[in-house]
């Protein structure tokens, strides 16, 4: 018992190493064009240490083993997440594939199964270890199973999907994620194809448009939505926590939304008005100040 609470007092200061600060959510806001996140410079890949042959029975990739969910107001959600391109392993969203698929067990964060990630501490840096197959593995240690060993922070971004947040990203194709409650760690966009299933980094914008319909994580403050990007705009309204807001598109740190109020959650009620206009939907210090219903209306 004595040696394992050593090893594991190792590992925590192991994992402290890679923690970096959480400092402003990217201020600088880089590109996020898919062009620029595939950097020409590939990483070389380390090699994958020997796996475990099968998980233990107590592994929950999607139970209590995952932390987080839906952010609260202070919480950090960087410029995007990162997850598995494909979703065609639940039927919730639109298919990739015409062809069935059986693997169920890839919902929430059970895709963990399949994923394999080198991790380091810095941009070109020392490489940490590997998130491999439902494993985190620390290098110079024994895997530690996900789930039993170690609890990972995840955000539910789809219905039926756990994410990583991606709290910045480089022109150069580096990426800084939050795994866990204690720790950050970085990855290169050239590594994403390691696993079973290739993973991507999609930014919040592309998110927030493909889900339609979005709302203010602080329902307390009433935000101005104005003629055009700009707080020295005209004032059109204020938008309280009773509208129905759809992005249109982003400009930086504005996004110009279609407002429907007042409404029920999805529910219009009667004398309803519509305006088009801009309004603000993050900063530099706070990072996005919305978030989504992942179940839709």
């Amino acid at each position: 018992m004595m040696m394992k609470w050593r090893v594991w007092f190792t590992v925590l200061i192991s994992l402290g190493a890679i923690t970096a600060s959480l400092y402003p959510v990217n201020a600088q806001y880089p590109s996020f064009s898919s062009e620029a996140k595939q950097s020409s410079a590939k990483e070389e890949t380390p090699e994958l240490p020997s796996l475990p042959e099968a998980l233990p029975d107590a592994y929950r990739p999607d139970g209590s083993g995952i932390v987080g969910g839906t952010p609260d107001v202070g919480t950090l959600i960087g410029i995007g997440h990162l997850r598995p391109r494909r979703l065609n392993f639940f039927g919730t969203v639109d298919s990739f594939d015409d062809q069935e698929d059986s693997t169920a067990g890839l919902l929430n964060a059970g895709w963990l199964k399949t994923m394999r990630l080198p991790i380091y501490e810095s941009p070109g840096g020392r490489h940490w270890g590997w998130i491999a197959n439902g494993w985190l593995i620390p290098n110079g240690y024994e895997p530690l199973a996900i789930g039993k060993d170690v609890s990972f922070l995840m955000l539910h971004t789809y219905n039926s999907l756990y994410s990583f947040p991606v709290l910045e990203i480089r022109l150069d194709g580096w990426f800084r994620f939050q795994y866990s409650s204690a720790g950050t760690a970085w990855a290169h966009t050239s590594q994403l194809k390691l696993g079973e299933l290739e993973l991507i980094v999609e930014s919040w914008q592309d998110r927030f448009l493909d889900v339609g319909w979005i709302y203010f994580r602080n329902d307390q403050v009433r935000h101005a939505l104005r003629t055009r990007p700009g707080v020295e705009q005209i004032l059109m309204s204020w938008i309280g926590n009773d509208s129905f807001i759809e992005p249109i598109e982003f400009r930086g740190d504005w996004m110009r939304v279609r407002v429907t109020q007042p409404v029920n959650g999805c529910e219009f009620l009667p004398n309803t008005t519509t305006t088009e206009g801009w309004m603000r939907w993050r900063n530099a210090e706070q990072g996005a100040w919305i978030w989504y219903p992942t179940k839709g209306c």
